[in-house]
C-alpha cells in the first residue's frame, strides 16, 4: 500500500451502480481522486457528496483493477496515512545500466518463449492437417516424434516463414 496525499476530489459524473456481488452497500457512487504525486484514479462512495476522506488528506491507496474508463481503480485507507506513517519518497535516480556483454561470434540466443509457442501450435495445426488426409490413424509416439521434428524445422526456419509461398509447403 502507497501512501500519499489527496490533491482533489472530484465526482465522475457517471450515474451511480448497485455491485450486484454485494446490493447490501446501496447504490456506490464514483469518484476521481487526484494525488499530488500526479497519480489518478477512481475511487467509489457509498455517499453522493464523496468519500469521508477530503482534499490535503493523507491516505493509504491500492490499485484493484482498471475502471471501464480506461483510469485505475482504486480502495483508499484513510487510516493509513495517520500517526505519522512514512510518504512515498520519490526514486533516486540511479545510473544506466551497463550494456549487456556482447555475445560470441555464431553464437544464438535461444527462442523466446511465445515463439516456441507459436511453432508447436504451428506444428500440431499441420500434423492435424496431414492426419485428416491420411487413412491410417496414427499413436501418440508418432504424434510427439512429429510435433518435435515439425517444430525443430520451423525454428531453424527462423525468419524465412514470415512470407510463406504455395510451392513452399513441405507437408
Amino acid at each position: 500500500m502507497q501512501i500519499a496525499t489527496i490533491q482533489s476530489i472530484t465526482p465522475t459524473g457517471e450515474p451511480p451502480y448497485m455491485n450486484p456481488a454485494h446490493p447490501e452497500y446501496g447504490p456506490l457512487y464514483p469518484f476521481r481522486v487526484v494525488f499530488t504525486s500526479g497519480f489518478t484514479g477512481i475511487v467509489n462512495a457509498k455517499s453522493a457528496v464523496g468519500p469521508s476522506y477530503r482534499a490535503g488528506s493523507q491516505v493509504g491507496y491500492e490499485i484493484t483493477g482498471q475502471h471501464p474508463s480506461g483510469m485505475a481503480k482504486i480502495k483508499v485507507d484513510s487510516k493509513a496515512g495517520q500517526f505519522g506513517a512514512p510518504a512515498v519518497q520519490p526514486a533516486v535516480p540511479q545510473p544506466p545500466p551497463a550494456p549487456a556483454p556482447a555475445l560470441p561470434a555464431g553464437t544464438a540466443l535461444p527462442p523466446p518463449p511465445q515463439a516456441i509457442g507459436m511453432v508447436v501450435k504451428a506444428a500440431v495445426d499441420i500434423i492435424i492437417h496431414n492426419a485428416k488426409t491420411e487413412p491410417q490413424p496414427v499413436d501418440l509416439p508418432t504424434l510427439r516424434f512429429k510435433v518435435v521434428q515439425i517444430g525443430r524445422e520451423l525454428l531453424a526456419a527462423g525468419d524465412d516463414l514470415s512470407k510463406p509461398e504455395k510451392e513452399d509447403v513441405p507437408y
